[in-house]
């Protein structure tokens, strides 16, 4: 007798006899054809169900928790119970803990204080924690569980081995966590971790580490890390913090070497806009030219250079001039009043704060040292730098600083500007040419004190150079260029009706110029 051969295929179709089919033996005979289909497919399932167990993991409660979960970059698998897991964020900060090896390199990592430097104060009793841990009972000789428990449905006690069957409902469902966490080499003081969907790595824990991981919170965390709390914390030796730019006005600790700058500090121009944002030709920025109702906001503020930055002269002391200095790197919003030319100001307040306001009566720049007592009016005192704002009755010392105006209408800003930083304008050089007139605003908020101008025959200054006075050159207003009118805000040029300069050449002959490039720079003269 022979054995049918068997081939691992699913044979499509059982062969049926028909009436006519002859019977004959052999493996490949008419007597033999259903068997061997049969047995093939038999072969075939045989090895399909063989194979059901290729690939799968013995089903287990904290896998398949830990299955459950959907990675992300920079999470960490933990349990919460029995069979169940859940992920909490682990920044990189965190990996540089988990591989110090003691608690001083922990302290160095996050700069935190050796409790050993506390050499001073006294810890509250709350403070203190009361150790309430339960040491009964010994796991070095316990040879049975006080509970009992079950591992995939079988009952263990610890008193024996338990077997788990090998049937295909005992494997673990293959997932891309696990496959990830599978294909790391384990390692020494290693911790697993996913660094993205279906992706893993290690990151060294050390056994301090370890040891801080488990703390219930923070003041247990204190404890392991030897280290001292943020709040009330008494700092011995000599500790450092970072120096502050000058101008910081936040809760920051402030240094010694801060504290010395600033009191040293004073502002090289008083009562004025010190520095804000600019735009291309390094003009104020810090205010749109128009609003679409009745108040305006400041624009472009913000930190570092476009930090807007108001110096209130306050008189003077022993030690000379005194002066408050104020910032803001938020912007400010005033509320304006209706058809009327409203002038904006800032009240700088002790700690540096500005506070937004604004009235309809123009500011009074005085050299008399009698300011005015009228309610609401502004005036500032040039011999005694100060500023002063009438209640009704007196004048009282404020420390006010006007930053610009801002014309309305009955619903709107119409038009609005910044005056010039430090009381200065600059207006650079531009084209001229003889019998025209040139508007230019300088935006100063005063009538300015002091003007002098240069007339060019290039756009860079280059060439031959001519300097005027407000009231124009030696051959008379009407021949060169002069500034002729100036207001609290702007300033007309005008160009005599042949030339705008004349000037002694190399020859030593009177040159006469239809053109050229005019520079004013006009200061309010304190």
């Amino acid at each position: 007798m022979a054995i049918l051969p068997e081939a691992d295929e699913w044979t499509p179709g059982i062969y049926q006899y028909e009436e006519e089919d002859v019977l004959q033996g052999g493996p490949d005979g008419m007597d033999n054809v259903q068997g061997k289909a049969l047995a093939n497919r038999t072969l075939w399932l045989k090895n399909q169900i063989a194979n059901l167990s290729t690939g799968k993991q013995p089903l287990d409660a904290e896998l398949t928790a830990l299955a459950a979960l959907v990675s992300a970059a920079n999470t960490l698998p933990y349990f919460t119970g029995a069979g169940a897991a859940a992920l909490t964020t682990l920044s990189a900060f965190a990996r540089t803990l988990l591989d110090d090896a003691d608690a001083a390199a922990a302290r160095a990592t996050i700069g935190a204080n050796d409790a050993s430097n506390l050499t001073t104060g006294t810890i509250p009793a709350a403070r203190v924690p009361t150790l309430n841990q339960s040491t009964t009972g010994n796991a070095a000789t316990a040879t049975k569980l006080a509970t009992a428990r079950t591992i995939n449905g079988v009952p263990f006690d610890g008193t024996a081995n338990i077997t788990i069957s090998s049937t295909d409902a005992s494997k673990q469902p293959l997932d891309d966590e696990l496959t990830a966490l599978a294909a790391l080499v384990s390692a020494a003081n290693t911790l697993p971790y996913f660094t993205g969907a279906g992706a893993a790595a290690l990151t060294p824990l050390s056994p301090f580490a370890r040891t801080l991981l488990d703390d219930a919170n923070a003041a247990a965390a204190l404890a392991t890390l030897g280290a001292a709390p943020l709040v009330n914390a008494a700092l011995g030796g000599t500790p450092t913090v970072p120096t502050a730019a000058a101008g910081t006005n936040t809760t920051q600790i402030a240094s010694t070497e801060f504290v010395q700058a600033a009191r040293g500090a004073s502002a090289p121009v008083r009562q004025t806009v010190l520095t804000g944002p600019c735009d291309g030709n390094g003009w104020p920025s810090f205010l749109p030219a128009t609003s679409a109702n009745l108040s305006i906001s400041t624009q472009n503020v913000g930190v570092d250079s476009a930090a807007l930055i108001v110096g209130s002269a306050s008189g003077f002391s022993i030690d000379g001039a005194v002066d408050r200095l104020g910032i803001t790197t938020e912007n400010l919003t005033w509320a304006l009043t209706a058809n009327a030319t409203n002038y904006l100001y800032v009240d700088v307040s002790a700690d540096g704060t500005l506070v937004p306001g604004s009235t309809t009566i123009p500011p009074i720049y005085t050299n008399s040292n009698a300011p005015a007592a009228t309610n609401g009016q502004a005036t500032f005192c040039i011999k005694l730098m100060r500023m002063f704002v009438g209640n009704g009755a007196a004048p009282v010392k404020a420390n006010r600083v006007f930053v610009g105006e801002a014309v309305t209408s009955a619903g709107a800003v119409t038009s609005a500007i910044a005056y010039a930083y430090n009381g200065i304008y600059d207006s650079g050089f531009y084209a001229v040419a003889a019998a025209s007139s040139y508007n230019k605003n300088h935006n100063l908020g005063v009538l300015p004190l002091s003007a002098s101008q240069l007339v060019a025959q290039n756009a860079d200054g280059s060439g031959w150079l001519v300097y005027m006075g407000v009231q124009g050159n030696s051959t008379g207003i009407n021949q060169g260029a002069s500034i002729i009118s100036a207001s609290r805000v702007s300033m007309m040029l005008k160009t005599g009706p042949n030339y705008v300069a004349c000037f002694t050449n190399a020859a030593g002959n009177q040159s006469y110029e239809p053109s050229g490039y005019a520079r004013q720079l006009i200061s309010r003269g304190w």
